[in-house]
């Protein structure tokens, strides 16, 4: 009985110590990439990486299809600037993009950016994913991303979580 005993007293022991029921976080990777060129529509990520540089852009810069093409890795919609981001005269700016495109806090996925008759408010919510991502590859192909954050939950950590594997994709396509 008493060895009995002092078994479950170190049992309980050292499962405390493992911190049962606690969330376990997983260090965040962080990018050590290719160099990186994002341009970014709305207000500017809060990262900091020596190889990974932010450019704020216009719409109207966007529409210049070519020179975004070749100067950018990839363009960031925040979603401050998804009541414009969802104007029809955008969707065959997204599509001629020969880089990817972001779209950064949706609920909606890349759905109301590339099909010219919804716009955001109409677009059903698609639970899980805070980013899409949207390629087109040619007339009839189309890849797209989704990026979920840890636990659902749009915590600073999280983003920054998302944010890293977002720039291994774009680094992944140069």
């Amino acid at each position: 009985m008493k060895k009995m005993l002092i078994c479950l007293f170190l049992l309980i022991a050292t499962l405390s110590g493992c911190g049962l029921g606690a969330s376990q976080q997983m260090p965040i990777e962080l990018y050590s990439g290719k160099p990186l060129h994002i341009a970014v529509i709305g207000e500017l990520p809060e990262v900091e990486l020596d190889q990974v540089k932010f450019n704020t852009i216009s719409f109207q810069e966007l529409e210049n299809i070519n020179t975004i093409s070749s100067s950018y890795d990839a363009v960031w919609v925040m979603n401050s600037q998804f009541d414009t981001a969802d104007q029809e005269r955008y969707v065959k700016v997204y599509t001629a993009l020969s880089i990817p495109i972001f779209f950064i806090g949706t609920k909606k996925s890349y759905l109301p950016f590339v099909f010219e008759d919804m716009t955001y408010d109409d677009a059903p919510d698609i639970p899980g994913d805070y980013v899409a991502g949207y390629l087109q590859i040619d007339q009839e192909q189309f890849q797209f991303w989704g990026f979920e954050l840890n636990d659902n939950e749009v915590t600073e950590r999280n983003v920054i979580d998302a944010y890293m594997r977002i720039f291994t994709v774009i680094s992944e396509l140069q």
